[in-house]
């Protein structure tokens, strides 16, 4: 593997597939149309692709491009920002836009308003992963939880990311 670089290697399609937006250069190595998207160095590349492997499945233009403008926009993000969002949490770009990232953004931004908060200051804060967990089977039924015994939303932001057992001795554990 001395000429050709770890993408190639590794990659799942033909390098020339339109699903990954791939091309191959003159020597041999190969590109992503995501990795000039965002402005990526080679090793942020590799660092994204082995945090998430099936990105070199994806189509970028149907699937990744309709992410990133959506947190673009929505987040107000320039491009150095969504870079580094996007780093911090790769998991977004294998994300469902329709059952996760669009359900999930507007239900933290109408509730994060209530209690007086930012959705791009929590997410400066915490990063783009508590906008990846699945809205009907995790997001909303614990923030409905939480809104039902009175308590804020915002205290189920760093505790998404828990298993269902553990959540559940949470909320025992604050009298939910």
């Amino acid at each position: 593997m001395a000429t050709r670089t770890w993408l190639t290697h590794y990659a799942y399609t033909p390098p020339r597939s339109p699903h990954c937006g791939g091309t191959v250069t003159r020597d041999g190595s190969y590109s992503l149309r995501l990795q000039a998207r965002l402005g990526l160095s080679d090793e942020e590349l590799r660092r994204l692709a082995t945090r998430l492997p099936q990105l070199l499945g994806l189509s970028v233009s149907a699937n990744i491009e309709p992410k990133l403008r959506f947190l673009q926009q929505l987040l107000e993000l320039d491009e150095v920002a969504l870079r580094r969002e996007v780093l911090r949490a790769p998991t977004v770009l294998g994300s469902s836009l329709t059952n996760s990232l669009r359900p999930n953004a507007e239900m933290w931004q109408a509730q994060l308003r209530a209690e007086g908060l930012d959705l791009g200051a929590e997410v400066g804060t915490r990063g783009l992963l508590f906008l990846c967990f699945s809205h009907q089977r995790r997001t909303k039924p614990r923030i409905e939880r939480l809104l039902r015994a009175g308590l804020p939303a915002s205290l189920a932001l760093p505790k998404l990311q828990l298993s269902e057992a553990k959540w559940e001795s949470w909320c025992r554990y604050k009298g939910v």
